[in-house]
């Protein structure tokens, strides 16, 4: 594509220092130079210098702009650079023999996909930045590919011609492959954790169906198999949330509580005269601690659509709150009877109750009851403390 407006007035030379060019850089730096073990380049960007020049005058107000909108123009643009320069370090990560190799155009190491980090490069000269650092892929002679972080310095006294710029490089190579490694690892581990939480949530849908199946087979012991197939779908539930986010170690509050409690007042209540109101904060809580709240909910729940009557109906308001460090404050009110829960022993209380006692011991809670807000019912409260993982 040739080039529109004024030819740079400076023409590149096809590759090499000359003999002034030496002298100009001093001796004793070419020396370190060449031996340092850092790849280091010199190139020179008066091509590209004058080609942005004859730009502004020829009117372009914004010539980095101006680039963003042609990216086809860094083709173009990568002709006008020539490579004076190499130490023996570019030539080794380049693989070729001789560093003077590399001299002349960018034909080695530059590659198809080099071409966007490029205009990058050209769209901060074109600000007026003179040191910066850009990700390149490069292509060593034999096809490999090398990812670099180039740092890109004008000479001193070159800043505007930009006849010398020094270039080193940093190979990130091996850090992006091992990067590349590790995040598949991860992708091949979330796909593992969320096939393990289906079969878990498959596997408790299938006891449900079972505990289901054996109440319709034995009457008598229909009550106490529902109520385990209930405990079973609040575990499921846990399991869901747990599948729904992406840390698949933490579950979600609102989901656990809320999802349990309208579960249980599903299958206990009469949506025609019951009531249940909710008030939970959204949260993430481990799965630790989900689990044993939640079937912690279900029983409070449960009791309080079971025992909670008033008049034939059953008002049940649950409220969860989270505090600072994880800890939970858990509280399901009704507006029944009432309660004397120090009074009632834990062989008295039956299992839900007594598994409400056993649960709120490996959370580490503190459990309370009370009349309700109203002076009437039961009030259980638990208080759970800060996690302390």
């Amino acid at each position: 594509m040739p080039m529109k407006g004024p030819q740079p007035p400076f023409v590149p030379r096809p590759g090499g220092l000359s003999d002034a060019d030496k002298r100009e850089l001093g001796s004793r730096w070419y020396d370190w130079f060449q031996d340092s073990p850092t790849p280091m380049w010199v190139e020179d960007f008066g091509g590209v210098a004058a080609r942005f020049r004859a730009l502004s005058a020829e009117g372009v107000p914004d010539v980095a702009r101006w680039l963003r909108n042609r990216p086809e123009e860094a083709r173009v643009l990568a002709k006008e650079v020539r490579i004076l320069s190499a130490n023996r370090a570019a030539a080794e990560l380049f693989e070729v023999a001789d560093p003077e190799e590399l001299c002349g155009d960018l034909e080695i190491g530059f590659g198809e996909e080099s071409y966007g980090p490029f205009l990058e490069e050209l769209v901060r000269i074109a600000r007026g930045q003179r040191r910066f650092s850009v990700d390149i892929l490069g292509l060593t002679l034999s096809g490999k590919r090398r990812y670099l972080r180039m740092h890109w310095t004008a000479a001193p006294g070159h800043e505007e011609d930009l006849r010398f710029v020094y270039l080193s490089a940093v190979d990130l190579t091996e850090l992006v492959q091992t990067e590349g490694v590790l995040r598949n690892a991860v992708k091949a581990k979330d796909y593992l954790l969320r096939e393990i939480q289906h079969r878990v949530r498959n596997t408790l849908a299938l006891i449900d169906s079972l505990l289901d199946m054996q109440a319709d087979a034995f009457p008598a012991a229909g009550a106490a198999l529902a109520d385990s197939a209930r405990r079973v779908e609040s575990l499921a539930i846990v399991h869901d949330s747990l599948y729904k986010r992406a840390d698949y170690s933490l579950a979600g509050l609102r989901d656990c509580v809320e999802g349990v409690a309208r579960q249980v007042f599903d299958a206990l209540g009469d949506a025609s005269r019951d009531e249940l109101a909710i008030e939970v904060v959204d949260a993430e809580l481990r799965v630790e601690r989900a689990a044993p709240l939640s079937l912690i909910v279900g029983e409070l729940v449960a009791n309080a659509v079971e025992h909670g009557r008033s008049e034939g109906s059953a008002r049940v308001r649950l409220r969860a709150r989270a505090g600072e460090g994880g800890a939970l404050s858990l509280s399901v009110e009704d507006a029944g009877p009432g309660l004397d829960w120090a009074a009632a022993s834990a062989s008295g209380r039956g299992l839900g109750l007594a598994l409400v006692d056993a649960l709120a011991d490996q959370l580490g809670g503190r459990l309370g009851a009370a009349a309700g807000s109203e002076g009437v019912g039961c009030r259980v409260s638990l208080e759970i403390p800060p996690d302390d993982r």
